[in-house]
């Protein structure tokens, strides 16, 4: 059978030594926007320690904290978009950020695709017995009505 001339040219093209590897096919970058032994590192420390011998590859946690992830985020926004360099996010760098910093952030929700969820935690408020509030609406009624005289803790702005 005599092939027609394109079909000869196009051979190399279709050669499997072309082809793509398998992802993964090196170690896989998990960076995380908060320091060590945080509920996000502990979190991604967990995952790492799990998907490691599900995909075959070693997966690296590295912490880059600060800008209440803004630095990882970024970082990871400007990496190689190849898979291999993710970044663990949580609800300050995927929306109270966004209200704090407006358009002086440096990535947008639409630079990233999430591929997983790897934990949920509840937000809770705590008020001392002798406060009167027993409820939010309760609470937010007792701060209107003294404004400036009640405290309140928080882990910095962009927290929950």
């Amino acid at each position: 059978m005599k092939l027609p001339r394109r079909a000869l040219l196009a051979l190399p093209l279709a050669s499997p030594a072309l082809a793509q590897p398998a992802w993964p096919a090196r170690p896989i970058r998990l960076v995380v926007g908060y320091p060590p032994a945080g509920t996000t590192d502990i979190a991604a420390r967990l995952a790492a320690e799990r998907l490691a011998p599900l995909l075959g590859q070693p997966v690296l946690v590295e912490n880059r904290p600060g800008a209440t992830g803004n630095i990882a985020a970024e970082l990871v926004a400007r990496s190689e978009p190849d898979g291999y360099t993710l970044v663990t996010s949580n609800i300050a760098t995927t929306a109270i950020n966004y209200s704090l910093f407006g358009d002086r952030m440096p990535v947008k929700p639409d630079d990233f695709a999430a591929i997983g969820l790897l934990t949920t935690v509840p937000n809770l408020i705590f008020v001392h017995p002798s406060t009167p509030a027993r409820n939010v609406a309760e609470l937010v009624a007792l701060a209107r009505a003294r404004p400036g005289q009640m405290n309140y803790g928080s882990a910095g702005s962009g927290g929950s």
